[in-house]
Formats: structure tokens, sequence, C-alpha cells
């Protein structure tokens, strides 16, 4: 068993509940994991309903923002220390991170794919280095989200500020590319760069069900054959001709004139 829960309330299920269970079932050996976390402030200050000190749903939730909403809340988790919540973070994070930095960098990609391959993932030509360093990078994250999410380092926090980290490296990886002058020049250069940031995105899908499930299954949807069921053991490039089409998610997430 694995138990989540606040600080105040460690001593219940790490001493006494345990304690209880062992005296009505004397037979049985407890293995149980503890995960706990402190306390989460809002402004400064304890949640507080009957004082109205508070965060209600409405203001922040909608079908757009839930997983923006996870995803801040991930990485200001209150885990070994005490952590704050503000509405001003939360929009920080909605526009500087995933609109500024996630969804620019899947547009950019989505229509470099649509014009020079059809919506289709592409095969590799010729790596450099940096090419070889990416993929190495999309591997470091997938193991580093393995280790996130599993029993013995789990860590919410860890998994969504490497999630930050990965796509912020894969958005300078796609802006370091001239693409305008590598498509007539070096081709082969252009379809490796495209082939390794297709293979990028599906491994962010996987990766992020367990922490943003509506994001990853609609990015999910626009890359052929990727499925949030199914942890990927290891990377492996999307096959040449894969339908990939960021359309849809990009549509679903484009902000409004009156965007909550």
């Amino acid at each position: 068993m694995v138990h989540f829960f606040g600080f105040d309330n460690s001593f219940y299920h790490a001493l006494l509940y345990p304690a209880v269970y062992a005296e009505v079932f004397s037979h049985w050996t407890p293995r149980v994991r503890y995960h706990v976390n402190e306390f989460y402030l809002l402004d400064g200050q304890k949640f507080s309903t009957s004082r109205r000190h508070a965060v209600w749903g409405r203001e922040v939730l909608g079908p757009r923002t839930v997983d923006v909403v996870r995803l801040h809340l991930g990485l200001t988790r209150p885990e070994g220390e005490r952590t704050n919540f503000t509405l001003d973070a939360l929009r920080r994070t909605e526009n500087e991170v995933f609109h500024g930095i996630w969804l620019n960098w899947l547009d950019a990609l989505h229509r470099e794919i649509k014009q020079d391959f059809g919506g289709c993932a592409p095969d590799a030509g010729d790596w450099a280095p940096t090419d070889r360093a990416f993929f190495a990078r999309i591997e470091n994250h997938r193991a580093a989200m393995e280790r996130a999410y599993s029993d013995a380092g789990f860590s919410v926090r860890r998994a969504a500020v490497q999630a930050c980290d990965f796509v912020r490296d894969c958005l300078i990886y796609g802006q370091a590319q001239d693409y305008a002058a590598a498509r007539n020049l070096y081709p082969a250069r252009t379809r490796t760069s495209l082939a390794l940031q297709t293979t990028a995105a599906a491994i962010l899908a996987h990766t992020l069900a367990p922490l943003m499930p509506r994001f990853a299954s609609t990015l999910a949807r626009g890359i052929d054959g990727v499925s949030t069921e199914i942890w990927p053991t290891s990377v492996r490039r999307l096959a040449p001709g894969t339908i990939f089409d960021l359309g849809p998610l990009l549509a679903f997430y484009a902000k409004s004139g009156n965007p909550k």
C-alpha cells in the first residue's frame, strides 16, 4: 500500500493506524510506503474556507486550463517544505510557460511538418553532434520522468520541473535550426531535426499522462500510433510517414478573447 497524506496527519497514518491494524489483524504484516507533503499556503497564509481564504474551482478551472492548474500545482507542490500559491504565479505559468514555451514549440513544429512533409513525420537524414545530443536528451527525459513517478523516487514536483526543462530544451533546439536556409541547402539536416522533434513530442505525450492527462491525450491523438495508456520503456523514433497533426490541440488550447 502507498499512503499520500499531509504532514499534520503523519502520526495517525504512520504510527497509530498500523498499530491498530496489527492488533486487529495479528497475521498481517503491513508493507506500507508513505509520501508526506507539508502545508500549502495561499498568499502566505493557511487555506481557510470558513474565512473564505481559498481558491474556488470556478475561478481557475476550465476545459483549457485544468491541466495548466495541475502543472502549476506540481511545480509548487509542498513536498519537504511549505510552499505558497498565488493567482499571479498561476497566471505566469499559464502565459509564460504553457503558452509562451510549450505551445510555441508545438506550433512551430506543427507548421514545419505540415509545410515540408504534408503532416507526416519525416525520416532522419544526416546527424550532427547536436542531433545526437538531443536524442540522448529525449531518453534522459523519459528515464527522469519514470524515476519521478516511481514509488522509491516519487516526486510530482520533480516531474513537473523535468517536463518544463525538457520542453524548454526542445524549443531551444528547434529555434537553433535555420529551416528556411536548410530547406534548399541541406534538406537531410532538416529531416533529422524535425524527425527528432516529432519523437520528442510523442515522448512528451507518454510521460505527461499522469501529470496532465487531458493535454497528454490531446497531444497523443495528433500523433498516429501514440497511446498514453502505455509507458515507453525506451525511446524509438517515429516511423517515417507517421501522421503528425497538432492542429486540433493548438486550436483547443488557443486563447479566446476572454481566456479563463
